[in-house]
């Protein structure tokens, strides 16, 4: 009996070489993101509003849904080795910052490195 099987893939090696056509499975996708942005143009604050208020629970999942599936963390402490000097330059320049992006009339980020305020 003569077997009429094709030989197996190597690996590596697709079984449909020419893929699936452009934008075919991203035409359904493009259109519901669109109907979707242009509803939340319209209605998107008030319903949000709605939601948290009438549902907490939808929205603490939709909220959450948003999120990686993963979030990395770095375990190790980002300024050890530092020594104090370098740390107070370090706050003394991120008042600075702060400053030149605070509000005409705010004091945020006037206090020196002294650590006479603490930033919130």
């Amino acid at each position: 009996m003569k077997n009429n099987l094709r030989p197996p893939w190597q690996p590596g090696q697709s079984g449909n070489p020419k893929g699936r056509s452009v934008g075919s499975r991203s035409k359904l996708s493009e259109k519901f993101i669109q109907a979707l942005h242009d509803d939340f143009a319209e209605h998107g604050p008030g319903v949000i509003e709605q939601v948290r208020k009438k549902q907490p629970g939808v929205y603490l999942k939709v909220c959450a849904s948003l999120l990686p599936r993963e979030f990395n963390v770095r375990s190790e402490p980002l300024f050890e080795g530092m020594t104090n000097e370098a740390l107070s330059q370090l706050i003394e320049s991120v008042r600075c910052e702060l400053a030149t992006r605070a509000p005409e009339g705010s004091d945020l980020g006037a206090d020196k490195a002294s650590g006479d305020k603490r930033l919130n």
